[in-house]
């Protein structure tokens, strides 16, 4: 239940933020659009949150 309520609010925020944004890092800069990025984000977070538990 609890992880429904937070992917909801991450919807939420991911819907509600749709503004192009440049990212910049060391020599490689970046346009895309803020929702592009946070589900990036989200999606290597569920990864990198994943691996260990596979590990076991």
């Amino acid at each position: 239940m609890l992880a429904l309520v937070v992917m909801a609010v991450v919807v939420l925020f991911i819907v509600q933020n749709r503004d192009t944004v440049r990212i910049e890092l060391f020599a490689l800069s970046l346009t895309a659009p803020l929702w592009f990025l946070l589900v990036v984000m989200v999606a290597l977070d569920a990864l990198v949150g994943f691996l260990p538990a596979r590990r076991r």
